[in-house]
């Protein structure tokens, strides 16, 4: 009779919760090999239905970026086999693929050499400006809607769902006008309204503000407008304007600022009035100091990814 501590094959198995044939096993299996021999054995599995490099292929045809159903689809169109969408997933799992939200481009953009060039010629423009006194300033625009949106930023009990007083329908909007210089400066300034007129008072102030600027900007049409280009152009010893490539933000900084503003000041909040809205958002922005870096952003060779 086999004992173990003391204890026959049928009382240490009963205590494993498992038949004496296990425990026997077991026994042997530490006999031989010490506590290595009783970690889990590799398993053949049935065999798969399409050999792993061919699914490999399938993945590098497509540059590496792929969905579940397209790669489900992918496979059986070329091998005439199915896949359950769970076995896909786990497959792209084990060749280190993972879930991502994409950063959607616009049709129009500018070709990457343009944008590489673009790049080079804008550090030395900077850098010779900077040495002449300009400070330079990245700007763009936001509409922040009086509106409540999802998040997960309230807590509560297990159970218990937060619920948040509708509104009457208003949808009021304010609209933010934003500058980040390359050394880390901010200068915001809140409007009615997103025109010609009112994104004209706003370059003022910021010349008013720091004086000789370099002014970045995107192609809106309110940034070309007429009396905007010949304020500029009256003001041109003190004020130099740099466009960025068609359809680029992912080079402007302050889309990023305006991505982290909306999440701290929208996503899950509730203000009753927009004069409430307006009075948290002009604290917010007078005492906010985001650590974003202008150059990085200008001198970026990808586009940026985030993770779910």
């Amino acid at each position: 009779m086999i004992k173990i501590g003391g204890l026959d094959l049928s009382e240490a198995s009963s205590l494993c919760y498992c038949d004496r044939r296990t425990a026997a096993d077991w026994i042997r299996r530490f006999d031989e090999n010490g506590l290595a021999g009783l970690k889990d054995r590799p398993r053949s599995g049935w065999p798969p239905k399409v050999e792993p490099e061919k699914v490999e292929n399938i993945i590098e045809d497509v540059g590496g970026i792929t969905t579940p159903g397209n790669l489900q689809n992918d496979i059986r169109e070329r091998f005439k086999v199915r896949y359950h969408i769970t076995n896909v997933r786990k497959i792209m799992h084990r060749r280190d693929m993972s879930a991502k939200r994409s950063q959607r481009i616009h049709v129009s953009r500018a070709d990457p050499d343009e944008i590489r060039r673009w790049q080079q010629d804008t550090k030395e423009q900077i850098s010779r400006l900077e040495q002449a006194g300009f400070v330079t300033a990245v700007l763009d625009e936001a509409i922040f809607v009086h509106d409540t949106k999802n998040g997960a930023k309230y807590w509560s009990r297990r159970g218990v769902a937060p619920v948040v007083t509708a509104y009457k329908g208003g949808h009021g909007r304010i609209v933010a006008y934003g500058a980040i210089t390359t050394d880390n400066r901010q200068f915001v300034r809140t409007y009615k309204k997103f025109d010609k007129e009112a994104f004209l008072k706003y370059p003022k102030a910021l010349i008013r503000h720091f004086g000789r600027v370099t002014l970045i900007l995107d192609n809106a049409p309110q940034h070309k407008a007429r009396i905007l280009l010949e304020y500029l152009e009256a003001n041109r010893p003190n004020v130099k304007i740099i466009w960025l490539p068609t359809a680029t933000p992912e080079l402007s900084v302050v889309e990023e600022y305006w991505h982290q503003s909306k999440r701290n000041l929208l996503v899950g909040e509730y203000y009753s009035t927009i004069v409430q809205m307006r009075h948290t958002m002009s604290e917010y922005f007078r005492t906010a100091r985001p650590k974003l870096d202008a150059m990085k952003f200008i001198a970026r060779t990808s586009l940026p990814c985030k993770n779910f």
